[in-house]
């Protein structure tokens, strides 16, 4: 409602003071003249307050009268009748000053006001001004007082249409200018309300303009408009223009402005360029630089030379100086240069140099030539240059005739006459327009011509009285004819005199036809301001009183507490729900904040209200009521009309539940967030069409973590089913695709393999569920997918290592197999199954007891409990296959344990009557097992050893091009002898590297021999030194020299230092680079012993597991056999030496071999 008052208020008092002003008709009596030189010296004081504070608002080149109405009319929308009052207010008030100036600025306008005059200007002036026209000339234009811009984009609509009729590319500039800053961020914005669309075609809508809400934006097609800030009168204006728009300025300003300004657009417009004015405004008299086109619709053409420079205008430097005449009275006389001497000496010259002068549609002379004093006279009174007042009256209805004529009809006009009785000579005058060049056109070139002289006839003495009367009577006719011309030239003395008056009042009459059409547009624009007020408040007293009752009901009906605050931070309103929080009655309105009581505890309260009132940023807190829920309490501005704040809004949401829920979300996405990085994998989730499931949509939810498993954040990688598609591998993508196998694998998940950021391809296996909600309709895929590259990789090595494992067993002559805990075989080898005649594949997944007999069964009961405890054990079985004598067999159970665990056990079964043999063949099998385990640590050094052996090649390819084309060229055999010899020790190199390795693997005798432990150490190092490199594993050496010879076999001395030395890069290879270090020493003891130490800056060996790494088929990793240290310690043995290993966690692992100086071994030199 108080919206409402203040809107109506300013109506009522504009209404009440017009009707209690007189506007009085006619006649001005003595107290009107007073009060009109009051009103005058009001209007003078208003407009001098206006400049004062700002220095741009210059409105006294607007008519007086029209200012009077608007001051008027903004005293009546105030309520002041008081001049001094006013004068006080715009003094002290600076929203008032602009509400003033904004009322002298017309900012109504409309696209297309006066359709017709667009019309003409698009049918008629713009194909003439785009015609022979060259299309790198751009074409310009201007809009002086264009307001909000309408005029300046439907100018600029009309010129691209015709542009586009012509078929040529023309490029145009509009300039739009006004002295209204708002106006022109109007303009400059380009929107516009749809009300337009009665003005505006709906093609040029379309065409023009977008519609993004409820309003037209202007396209950026028609952006070619540019908005600047000029004062017409005082700044410079645009030069080289092609058409000037002026529709809505002259019909404000004063006469004498208006001629200023009509000069202005005449220099700045380019020959022949083209003149728009409104219907109400007209060129003031200045018919000599423009003539009409279409004069109905005011489109007017330049004439008159290029660039006149009249010293009237304020930007030609001179604006302190007068000229006696009017500055657009002799338009052509500033420019009649050299061009226009010379095309009149020309004209002098063909016609012989008659009395002629030269003047302008004004019948003004502009130049003279020849004898004219015999026509021409200076009038009395005031000096004037006026060809009609100068030139004797015999001429004058002549001449006036034949110059209308030459300029209506751009053609030469004559007329003869005689002067009067005392000189019967004849006069020829005549009037040529003027066409080229441009700067001469609407000039008419007048000349006075004597033609050849006629003698009077003589008249006879009359014969006869008859003939006498006569001629009396006709010299009296003779003389009442020269009185009758006479008295006609004073007639069309006063005739003109009396047109000069009419012109003059036609010229007031239409200054106060301008300003009744500007009063009538006023009245008109109040009235529907009025209609529409009345309307709005008629709307808005409804919209108010449902407002009102919405609000109230909205206060009783929300569990919102809510409480609004005055600027003193006192209370306003509240809502019932808020006396939860704070002890409030009906009576606390108007109470300050701080003397209620809180129920909650928030010392910050008030201290937030204060700093949202001072910078107006919204503040929230949770905070904790004494009933034990917990609250959301947003502080924020009261904002009212105008963005103002009046005062603060406090809200208290209940968030109990959702604080729970918060909490609970926590800690649920925190489980999640560990589940996935316990199996390395994110989650997916994409919407579906229940009606096509296999039709999955492009868009689809990736978790953070899921992106980051191929390389990328979060922000790095689309949700796009196409963008991880094209990161699977082509083979895989249909088993990604597959739907039907994605049901089929359940749990197990699909299989694929992705394109790492880095370049490497990882394994994921993809577990999703179709999940449809029956109620809603609605269908979603719900997935997980995980990166099992590590399971990959153990998989592989464990089916590696069991290959490894049975290849092993079968080059042994013991029967060997593999049970597991509950004593069903899993694995035989080639031994067990033909020494007891059975097929391997009959054996596997048969239990114990069935393969042995059932007569052995209770036998083996001991031995399974000792090897699930994790001991060894060892039995006597009697085994018969069919027909066959029965085999007495020794059967050894050794438990495999992994992280303390018994998974299952090995049996080794021998025959106890064939003793002897069996200890030959265990000698055979342990030299067999050594040389296999030779050949796993090469297999190792493998990769290595083919990194190596580039190295070489490569220096072999490159010397052998060189060489190649140092034979070509003729070069001497020195430099070739020399490349030559730079292959040989490359192909020398390489044949070592591959000796070196062959030697290690070669199976040989058991010879004996001096060896060197230094010796030794090198060459074990240089067969791992390519594993070193590629672990990035540094070695170092403290090697004691000299050391005395060992008596050893240097092969096998030389697989445990490698065997020992793999086994310590395995250490390392998992722990930070540059921290990787293998260190070999060695020592002499005393004078019998020398010791070899290999270490490591491992992880170490946990203590329950040291004392077992020497046990056979004892490994902790996957891809080991378990035999490695288990041989190197019955080799040492064997030379009568010892080897241990000490160790602790995060201090790495040291293995120790003591070896004799001189220590026979058996005779043949065969191990035990």
């Amino acid at each position: 409602m108080c919206e409402t008052k203040a809107l109506a208020e300013p109506l009522c008092n504009h209404l009440e003071h017009n009707l209690a002003t007189p506007h009085p008709i006619g006649e001005k009596d003595q107290h009107v003249e007073d009060e009109d030189e009051n009103d005058n010296d009001f209007l003078h004081d208003v407009l001098g307050i206006l400049r004062q504070y700002d220095k741009k608002r210059d409105f006294s080149a607007y008519k007086p009268n029209m200012l009077k109405r608007r001051i008027q009319r903004r005293m009546g929308l105030i309520g002041t009748g008081e001049p001094d009052a006013y004068r006080q207010l715009l003094q002290q008030d600076g929203a008032e000053r602009e509400n003033l100036s904004q009322d002298f600025f017309d900012l109504r306008d409309r696209f297309f006001r006066d359709s017709e005059a667009y019309a003409a200007l698009y049918d008629t002036a713009l194909p003439t001004l785009l015609e022979k026209r060259d299309t790198e000339d751009s074409i310009r234009v201007w809009v002086p007082g264009c307001a909000t811009g309408e005029e300046a984009y439907s100018i600029a609509m009309a010129l691209d249409e015709a542009i586009h009729r012509t078929g040529r590319d023309y490029r145009f500039i509009v300039f739009a200018s006004d002295v209204d800053q708002r106006a022109l961020k109007v303009a400059r914005a380009g929107f516009y309300p749809e009300s337009i669309a009665a003005d505006v075609s709906p093609s040029r809508l379309r065409a023009y303009f977008d519609k993004p809400d409820d309003h037209y934006r202007v396209k950026r097609r028609l952006r070619r408009v540019v908005f600047a800030a000029q004062n017409v009168i005082e700044d410079p204006p645009y030069s080289r223009l092609d058409l000037i728009s002026c529709r809505n300025l002259l019909m404000y300003l004063k006469p004498e402005i208006q001629k200023k300004a009509i000069a202005t657009f005449h220099f700045a417009l380019n020959a022949r360029g083209l003149l728009l004015l409104g219907s109400s405004e007209t060129l003031s008299g200045q018919i000599d630089l423009f003539e009409p086109i279409n004069k109905s619709h005011r489109l007017f053409q330049r004439i008159g030379s290029e660039r006149p420079m009249h010293r009237g205008l304020p930007f030609a430097g001179q604006a302190g100086a007068r000229d006696t005449r009017d500055p657009t009275t002799h338009a052509h006389a500033t420019t009649t240069g050299s061009d226009i001497v010379q095309v009149t000496r020309d004209l002098l010259l063909r016609d012989f140099v008659p009395p002629a002068v030269l003047v302008n549609r004004k019948f003004e002379i502009l130049c003279s030539y020849g004898p004219v004093h015999r026509f021409l006279a200076l009038p009395m009174g005031a000096s004037s240059l006026s060809l009609m007042e100068m030139v004797h009256a015999t001429y004058r209805s002549h001449l006036r005739a034949i110059i209308h004529r030459a300029l209506r009809d751009s053609e030469q006009q004559a007329v003869v006459t005689t002067p009067h009785d005392e000189d019967p000579q004849r006069i020829q005058l005549t009037a040529r327009p003027l066409q080229f060049p441009e700067a001469v056109r609407g000039l008419v070139f007048v000349t006075f011509e004597s033609l050849p002289h006629v003698g009077r006839t003589t008249q006879p003495q009359a014969s006869t009285d008859t003939e006498r009367q006569l001629a009396d009577e006709l010299e009296s006719t003779r003389r009442e004819l020269h009185t009758t011309i006479q008295a006609l030239e004073a007639s069309n003395e006063d005739f003109k005199a009396s047109n000069e008056e009419i012109l003059s009042m036609n010229e007031e009459l239409q200054s106060t036809n301008e300003e009744l059409e500007t009063s009538k547009e006023e009245l008109q624009s109040v009235n529907e301001e009025l209609t529409t007020v009345n309307t709005e408040l008629e709307n808005k007293v409804g919209e108010l009183e449902t407002a009102h009752n919405d609000l109230q009901n909205l206060f009783s009906g929300t569990d919102i507490a809510t409480l609004f605050l005055d600027r003193a931070l006192c209370i306003k309103r509240f809502t019932p729900a808020i006396k939860e929080l704070l002890n409030l009655i009906a009576s606390d309105i108007g109470r300050p904040l701080s003397d209620i009581s809180l129920k909650f505890d928030d010392p910050d309260l008030e201290t937030d209200a204060d700093h949202t009132m001072a910078d107006l940023v919204t503040r929230e807190k949770e905070i904790k009521a004494g009933n034990g829920r917990w609250y959301l309490r947003r502080t924020l501005p009261y904002r009212i009309q105008d963005n103002a704040i009046d005062g603060i809004v406090m809200t208290f949401a209940d968030i109990s539940d959702l604080k729970r829920a918060s909490l609970g979300s926590e800690e649920s996405e925190h489980r999640l967030d560990l589940a996935m990085g316990a199996i390395d994998g994110g989650m997916w989730d994409m919407q579906i069409d229940p009606a096509r499931p296999d039709d999955l949509p492009d868009h689809v939810y990736l978790s953070s973590r899921l992106k980051h498993l191929l390389g990328f954040e979060n922000d790095q990688f689309p949700n796009s089913l196409r963008a991880w598609e094209e990161r699977i591998l082509d083979a895989d993508r249909d088993v990604f695709r597959d739907l039907g196998a994605r049901r089929e694998a359940a749990s197990a998940g699909v299989h694929y393999r992705a394109r790492h950021r880095d370049g490497r391809i990882r394994w994921f296996a993809s577990h999703g569920q179709l999940v449809e909600d029956t109620e809603t309709g609605a269908a979603r895929w719900i997935g997980i997918d995980r990166d099992i590259t590590e399971h990959k990789l153990v998989d592989r090595q464990a089916l590696q290592a069991r290959a490894r494992l049975e290849l092993l067993a079968d080059n042994v002559c013991d029967m060997v197999g593999y049970l597991d805990r509950e004593g069903v075989f899993e694995f035989v080898n080639k031994a067990f199954a033909q020494r007891l005649g059975v097929r391997a594949e009959d054996v596997r997944g048969r239990p114990l007891e069935q393969v042995f007999g059932d007569d052995s069964a209770h036998q083996f009961v001991a031995c399974l409990e000792a090897v699930r405890r994790g001991d060894s054990a060892t039995c006597h079985v009697s085994f018969t296959n069919g027909d066959k004598a029965p085999l007495a067999l020794t059967v050894s159970h050794i438990p495999h344990r992994m992280d303390d665990h018994t998974t299952g056990f090995y049996i080794i079964v021998g025959e106890t009557d064939r003793r002897g043999r069996r200890d030959d063949d265990r000698i055979d099998q342990r030299k067999g097992l050594v040389h296999l385990q030779r050949l796993a640590t090469v297999g190792e050094m493998t990769r290595s050893l083919s990194h190596d052996l580039k190295q070489p090649l490569s220096a072999i390819n490159t010397y052998a091009g060189t060489l190649k084309r140092m034979i070509h060229a003729g070069r001497d055999a020195e430099q070739t002898t020399a490349l030559t010899g730079k292959i040989a020790e490359q192909v020398q190199h390489a044949a070592d590297m591959v000796s070196a390795t062959r030697d290690f693997v070669r199976e040989r005798g058991g010879e004996q021999d001096d060896e060197d432990l230094n010796d030794l150490v090198h060459r074990a190092l240089a067969l791992v030194d390519g594993l070193a490199g590629d672990r990035q594993v540094e070695t170092q050496l403290e090697l004691h020299s000299p050391l005395p010879p060992l008596y050893c076999q240097g092969i096998q001395i030389e697989q445990v230092i490698v065997n020992l030395l793999i086994n310590a890069i395995h250490a390392v290879q998992d722990i930070q680079r540059g921290q990787r270090t293998v260190r070999v020493q060695t020592r002499p003891v005393d004078n019998q012993t020398v010791e070899l130490c290999v270490s490591d800056s491992g992880e170490g060996i946990p203590g329950d597991k040291l004392g077992r790494i020497f046990d056979a088929f004892y490994t902790s990793k996957l891809e080991g056999t378990g035999l490695g240290l288990s041989l190197s310690k019955t080799i040492v043995e064997s030379h009568g030496g010892q080897m241990w290993a000490e160790s602790a966690l995060d201090a790495g692992a040291a293995f120790f071999v003591r070896l004799p100086i001189r220590e026979s071994g058996p005779s043949d030199g065969e191990l035990p």
